[in-house]
């Protein structure tokens, strides 16, 4: 969904439903409540709000227990035209948490191991928590059984310089999705 069409949707939803008088920010000369705030004001509060929340991720992740398990999951997507990504996400206890989705040229080892750690020194930046220690208190990673997807947390521990290696678990629904249609 577009800005734009985010902005219709909550100006439209408002006025409708709930009878207030909203209106966007170019509209009329007059600035008061019911005003949207400026688009560009929007696009930089939502970077502000992106790095609080994964800040707020990496403290759940540091005040995690010993007894607490962390799993980073994620899985890629170069495939009928929605291009090359890839979701990403954290589940500490139960809960999942996304992590920015971000675009890769292929999937391959070393392309799945720099994406990691891109991913990690993001966390640390924006926690000022280690990418190392990061990695260190996750237990379990889960992805695709391809190729590309096996020992690519190895790469990881190796830039890191650390001997820790979380446990690999496989997921499989890829080839069930594709034998059921």
């Amino acid at each position: 969904m577009s800005q734009n069409q985010a902005e219709a949707a909550v100006v439209e939803t408002a006025n409708k439903m709930f009878g207030r008088n909203w209106k966007y920010h170019d509209e009329g000369d007059e600035i008061d409540v019911d005003t949207l705030p400026e688009k560009k004001n929007c696009r930089s509060v939502g970077k502000c709000i992106e790095a609080m929340a994964l800040s707020e991720i990496v403290k759940e992740v540091v005040s995690s227990g010993e007894q607490s398990t962390v799993t980073y999951a994620n899985d890629g997507s170069k495939k009928h035209g929605a291009g090359s990504f890839t979701v990403q996400g954290i589940i500490i206890n139960g809960t999942y948490r996304a992590l920015p989705t971000l675009s890769i040229a292929s999937e391959s080892k070393s392309n799945l191991a720099d994406l990691k750690l891109t991913i990690l020194q993001i966390l640390s930046a924006t926690s000022g928590v280690d990418a190392k220690f990061l990695f260190e208190r996750i237990d379990f990673v889960i992805s695709d059984q391809t190729a590309h997807s096996v020992d690519v947390e190895v790469l990881v521990s190796k830039e890191l310089g650390t001997m820790q290696v979380p446990n690999q678990l496989f997921c499989n629904v890829h080839h069930t999705l594709c034998s059921i249609g």
